[in-house]
């Protein structure tokens, strides 16, 4: 043991006191466990071992009971911007496990991510909660140590229906108000984001934490949409990796307005890492143009891949003596 002396108020004093007698220990014991637990914290750790943390949190949640993906996928991945470095597995990592009918609680997974050391975003959508709901999801959230949500819409419910109480905008007013009154006091502080797709952007959804853009294969439509948009926080660009030409299909045919390249196609049905290479390209391609804070990906089954290409070419480019 090293002997140190530190200063704390007479508040913090009072605490550390209740907090020792609480649990039959000393002061200093409390204060070294609060010193460990500071120093394993996602915010202290490396760059290498947040990419580890988040590799090993891939495909550890799922209800079980309907593994049918729906058209985006069941797992997201944000890529946040570091400078001008795009980094799947860093600090900026979160984990959105969706199940297409019966799901995980997404609070209780958020959890779960921040336990094992990494940081996480709960996706909660309007479709199958009340107020009431909400503001048991909030709570729960708090007790837990979640504070950054995403908030959706929702897909067509394949069984029950669509409960009519809340949309995003009335769940985002409801955390801007019931989730900074008295209740939550200062133990909470809700950071919540909406998604949108490349059209006129409403004033309400300027005012979120974050933004997540659809998925779109042209850039240069993404590009224009950004550019026609004046939003201070960050916005994440959508990039998904077509793991099949069968999936490109199904996908084309359904959602249209992606804009997936016949020739993308083309290159699926006799390369089934045709489509990976293409989504580390456009991560490439939307990070040099500097017109986002980093992308959300949708990986499919392919996050590995995605990973290993990712992280190659960024040693790449630290080694090339142009960098």
């Amino acid at each position: 043991m090293i002997r140190t002396q530190i200063q704390i108020t007479e508040q913090q004093a009072d605490m550390l006191k209740d907090m020792a007698d609480r649990q039959a220990v000393s002061m200093a014991e409390i204060i070294r466990r609060a010193i460990d637990q500071f120093i394993s914290s996602p915010s202290q750790v490396s760059d290498a071992e947040q990419r580890r943390r988040a590799l090993s949190f891939v495909g550890r949640f799922s209800s079980g009971v309907n593994r049918q993906l729906q058209p985006l996928g069941v797992r997201k991945m944000i890529m946040g911007q570091r400078g001008r470095t795009v980094n799947p597995f860093a600090r900026a990592s979160r984990w959105m496990p969706r199940i297409s009918v019966t799901t995980v609680s997404s609070v209780a997974v958020a959890h779960e991510v921040e336990a094992m050391g990494g940081r996480s975003i709960a996706c909660l959508n309007s479709r199958d909660r009340n107020l009431l709901g909400l503001r048991r999801d909030l709570l729960t959230a708090a007790a837990y140590g979640v504070d950054q949500f995403l908030f959706v819409y929702g897909d067509r419910p394949s069984s029950g229906g669509r409960t009519s109480d809340l949309n995003v905008r009335r769940m985002i007013d409801d955390v801007r108000s019931f989730g900074a009154g008295p209740t939550f006091g200062a133990d909470a502080d809700f950071r919540v984001g909406a998604t949108t797709g490349l059209r006129a952007l409403p004033a309400w959804k300027a005012e979120a934490d974050f933004l997540f853009v659809q998925i779109s294969y042209d850039l240069g439509r993404l590009l224009e949409w950004r550019a026609s948009i004046d939003v201070e926080a960050p916005v994440y660009a959508g990039v998904m990796v077509l793991a099949s030409a069968a999936m490109a299909r199904r996908i084309d045919a359904q959602i249209p307005d992606l804009g997936i390249p016949a020739d993308l196609v083309a290159r699926l049905e006799h390369d089934r890492d045709a489509g990976v290479v293409a989504a580390c390209d456009q991560v490439a391609e939307i990070e040099a143009s500097g017109a986002f804070a980093g992308v959300h990906l949708v990986p499919v089954s392919r996050y590995r891949e995605v990973a290993a290409i990712l992280e190659a070419r960024q040693r790449e480019r630290r080694s090339s003596p142009l960098s």
